[in-house]
């Protein structure tokens, strides 16, 4: 902006100049005279543009735009973080509510097991009703497991 607004201030442009001037002359009676002269030049110049042609106010206005972008820009990041932010602690409440219901199906399926081992010494199952409990068993454990490392996984690191 700055930069835009400067197209409608004046110009000043000052200029200094010194130097040596070696002088000759030649005097009626035939004699020569030199000298060395000092010589310095000091000089101002002050302009100001009244048209080009709304070049200026063009660039004024592109830079306002530019401005309003950047921060509208800023904005979106901000609200990325923020998403981000809350994505990650609603993954954490959920892999933590995941991993609770598969600790619960667990014991569900150890009581299931010990209830159908029961009932096989009772005569009441197969060994084929009891090898399909302990498969249940431990595909609830790897669920189990999974979770477990779904849930580690969504939480931010420790800082040590």
């Amino acid at each position: 902006m700055p930069q835009a607004l400067a197209g409608y201030r004046p110009q000043i442009v000052a200029s200094l100049t010194g130097g040596l001037q070696a002088v000759r002359v030649l005097l009626p009676d035939n004699t020569v005279q030199t000298a060395t002269l000092r010589t310095w030049t000091v000089g101002v110049t002050v302009s100001q543009t009244l048209l080009n042609g709304f070049k200026t106010a063009n660039t004024v206005r592109q830079s306002e735009a530019q401005v309003r972008s950047g921060r509208e820009a800023l904005r979106n990041v901000g609200q990325g973080v923020l998403l981000d932010a809350v994505t990650a602690y609603t993954n954490v409440l959920a892999n933590q509510s995941l991993v609770e219901a598969q600790r619960v199906n667990v014991t569900f399926l150890k009581e299931t097991l010990g209830t159908t081992r029961k009932r096989l010494d009772a005569g009441d199952v197969t060994p084929t009703d009891v090898a399909q409990a302990e498969a249940r068993q431990s595909r609830g454990l790897a669920d189990l497991n999974a979770a477990e490392v779904a849930l580690a996984s969504a939480r931010p690191p420790t800082r040590r």
